[in-house]
């Protein structure tokens, strides 16, 4: 059966893949295609106006027809079906054009920086193959024209430090673009492989209904069982009645023996659990079982007088109505069978007013002739019953959900490490980039400078993204150290008053006196920022349409033993040797009604629009607080505002918060011999150019033993080692050792793209001093390795 299924799915997935996801790229491509085209267009027709204006009219002329050209492509193209021809044709004259721009020398040299979009474009409109043939024969080409100035058509000559600066950065951004393009493919084919899982654990959960529907066939069993008890009884009652009417036409001969059988069937009607009782057919009770007081705390008498609509809630009522109206038409029709019974499960109300959910068997009640003279029932309270069938739901949603976070999980764990590498490549090189342009006297320095900036922004963003999820799993464990809590509200204040909506009024005090908790300082401002915004967006995003929008952003830290709070809420968490650090952030915005106060800190849970959040802010935010060994309260009134109270364990070494601090952002300049151990080459090279850059000479090796073996050889000379943790062959940590074999006083900075705890400790016992995290910066690498030198 599941190999069936299988089988089943991968012809799904085939026919899906085959069809939607290629129309949402190709969608994507020809909206690329037609982006690019019109940016294409303006410097051309900018160009060709330039030079007719400068004399030179042939030119000038060719510029406008290629932007004429490329206009016409647009209109044409928005007609094509299979637009891959189309592509190439268009990839073909824009080459030609590049190559032009580039023999010539146009805009001064600087249009030859168009042919950096080569890679990427080629690669997302024509694949992974297909693109790197055409990247490399454009590399080629502008080599080949950048390298020989004879071949100028006009005898332009480019500078040899724009050449080899510009023929490296082409040669990254190409060897990026292919990395980038592989992994795509890699993680489309891991998603493929938990669906798959997902199906296996469909079966499972299949297999689990399976035996809930088994025990509830048991269940309807016993219910046959008591069904036929019933009629037993029904059938008992009916001789009882016929014996009671016999016994009448002789009652002065046979009193006694009446009185006697009357007591007993009394006895017993008083002595069993549930509740018998009889009523006319105006539903006027006429007779109750005394096991009402048990059951519902009315006396016989009470219960008696009692209205029938009483005793059921109002929906309960109209239901019995229903089903008593239809089954007095049956009667009417004299063709309904006379042994008939009604089973229902209402809503009773006690004398004290609780609902108590109950089951009913009624039947009518018949005279000698069969009439019908009233009803006689059986009232069964099902509390524990009921009670068992919600908390099995419950767990099974709770499985669920277990079960979907593990998958989630399972996919962040395994792709963070080489999303990490190739962020860190990125990350690197937008880095080196930017303070490479620090240095150069360019009119476009400030444009260049603002892209660089958005693709920087960007890939931290994904960066920061990964190790969001990596929190959420719990596949990233945090390493402890002292943080002042007034350092990180001081930088959240900051950023809250910069981009925050002017009708947000923040009103933070700082605390006099340190607070040090022992932490990570960018996960607990991360919280403290998740708090912030969730508290404006209260105040604003989320009023109601016409309601002013604006409130009151309250910040506040003290320093406490113990309050109201975690005394009567969290008893077990007061005995904190130092006391607490207590961060209360309050809004004055919509507030939270108390259903979904009991769901805020589920994953993928959020009451925003689907383009307004995640649902991940404030899980992600508990577990952060539970990592820290902390606590967070929520306290809310609808309408009103919104409280969040978290609790930090103080720590008593202030001196040592110093250790929490940021880098200051500038490149620290150093002197020797380092030796770069990665098995990465993207990160080999950015690691490379960020310690030449600061100063440093480097050695590099791809592989832990060929690092072993240059450090046995130089050991003498190199003053540090940047190292990486994972590698084929040998990881991190057994090529250190190894390298304390030939030297005990090595010094290595532990480098990768996802630290667990167990490796942090582990690198700490044996002797490495610091460690830094994929992706890192120029300044942060600097400051790490100086830290060990």
């Amino acid at each position: 059966m599941l190999i069936k299924l299988k089988n089943f799915y991968l012809k799904k997935l085939n026919a899906v893949t085959d069809v939607h996801p290629r129309d949402i790229e190709d969608e994507g491509r020809r909206k690329l295609f037609a982006i690019f085209i019109l940016l294409l267009i303006a410097p051309l027709i900018i160009f060709g106006t330039h030079l007719i204006k400068s004399g030179f009219y042939g030119y000038g002329i060719v510029d406008y027809i290629v932007a004429s050209l490329f206009f016409l492509f647009l209109i044409i193209f928005r007609k094509v079906r299979k637009p891959k021809v189309f592509y190439r044709l268009a990839l073909s004259l824009l080459c030609f054009l590049l190559v032009y721009w580039v023999n010539t020398g146009a805009a001064k040299g600087y249009a030859a920086i168009w042919v950096l979009t080569i890679p990427p474009f080629t690669f997302f409109l024509l694949g992974k193959r297909e693109g790197i043939i055409w990247t490399i024969f454009v590399y080629g080409i502008t080599a080949l024209l950048l390298t020989v100035p004879s071949l100028s058509i006009n005898g332009f000559v480019y500078e040899m430090n724009f050449v080899s600066r510009f023929l490296f950065t082409l040669f990254l951004i190409i060897l990026f673009t292919y990395n980038f393009e592989s992994v795509r493919q890699r993680y489309k084919r891991a998603m493929e492989s938990e669906q798959l899982k997902l199906i296996e654990e469909k079966e499972r959960l299949a297999e689990s209904k399976h035996e809930s529907d088994t025990a509830n066939l048991k269940l309807k069993e016993e219910m046959e069982i008591r069904r036929r008890a019933e009629e037993e009884l029904r059938a008992h009652r009916d001789r009882l009645e016929d014996i009671i009417a016999e016994r009448t036409r002789e009652l002065k001969k046979i009193n006694e023996e009446l009185s006697a059988n009357e007591s007993k069937y009394r006895l017993m009607a008083d002595n069993i659990t549930d509740m018998i009782w009889t009523a006319d057919l105006n539903l006027q009770f006429t007779f109750i079982s005394p096991s009402v007081t048990r059951i519902f705390g009315y006396t016989v008498d009470e219960a008696i007088s009692l209205p029938f609509d009483k005793w059921n809630t109002p929906e309960s009522f109209s239901k019995v109505s229903r089903i008593y109206a239809s089954q007095l038409e049956l009667e009417k029709t004299g063709e309904a069978p006379p042994e008939r019974y009604v089973n229902i499960e209402l809503e009773h109300i006690k004398k004290d007013g609780t609902i108590v959910p109950v089951e009913i068997t009624v039947s009518f009640l018949r005279d000698s002739d069969g009439t019908a003279i009233g009803i006689v029932g059986i009232t069964r309270d099902i509390s524990e019953r009921v009670k068992a069938i919600n908390e099995n739901r419950k767990i099974q949603e709770q499985l669920a959900q277990a079960q979907k976070m593990e998958a989630i999980g399972t996919l962040v764990g395994g792709i963070a490490h080489d999303f990490n590498n190739i962020l860190g490549g990125i990350i690197g090189s937008f880095d080196l980039l930017s303070r490479l342009l620090k240095s150069e006297e360019d009119g476009n320095r400030e444009k260049i400078e603002k892209y660089l900036s958005l693709g920087m922004e960007s890939s931290l963003r994904s960066a920061e993204l990964i190790r969001q999820l990596l929190s959420l799993s719990k596949k990233h464990e945090i390493l402890l150290s002292p943080v002042d809590i007034n350092d990180s509200l001081n930088h959240v204040v900051e950023i809250c008053r910069n981009s925050l909506p002017k009708t947000v009024e923040i009103d933070f005090v700082q605390h006099g006196t340190p607070l040090v908790v022992m932490g990570d300082m960018v996960q607990i401002e991360q919280v403290l920022l998740n708090l912030c915004i969730n508290g404006a967006h209260a105040m604003t995003i989320m009023r109601p349409a016409g309601e002013k929008q604006g409130g009151v952003l309250k910040i506040r830290t003290t320093e406490t033993r113990s309050d109201y709070i975690m005394k009567e809420l969290y008893p077990e968490a007061v005995s904190s040797e130092w006391g607490w650090v207590k961060i209360e952030v309050s809004d004055t915005g919509v507030g939270i009604d108390p259903e979904i106060r009991k769901r805020v800190f589920e994953p993928f849970f959020s009451t925003k629009r689907q383009d307004e959040g995640s649902g991940l802010g404030l899980s992600i935010s508990y577990n952060i607080v539970r990592q820290h060994r902390g606590i967070i309260h929520l306290y809310s009134e609808p309408g009103t505002g919104t409280s969040f109270s978290i609790y930090i364990p103080l720590y008593s070494n202030v001196e040592g918060s110093e250790n929490g601090k940021r880098c200051t952002g500038d490149i620290i300049k150093g002197s020797g011999t380092i030796l770069v151990i990665d098995d990465e080459p993207v990160m080999l090279n950015v690691a490379s150019g960020i310690l030449e850059e600061c100063g440093y000479n480097v050695i590099a090796a791809s592989r832990g033993a060929n690092g072993i073996d240059i450090y046995r050889e130089k050991f003498k000379e190199i003053s540090a080692i940047l190292l990486d943790l994972s590698m084929p062959g040998m990881s991190g940590l057994e090529v250190f050792l190894e390298l304390k074999k030939i030297n005990s006083e090595v010094k290595v900075l532990l480098v990768s793209g996802m630290f667990d705890s167990e490796s942090q400790i582990t690198a700490e016992k044996i002797g490495i001093k610091n460690t830094v995290n994929k992706p890192y910066l120029a300044d942060e690498l600097s400051c790490k390795l100086k830290s060990i030198l």
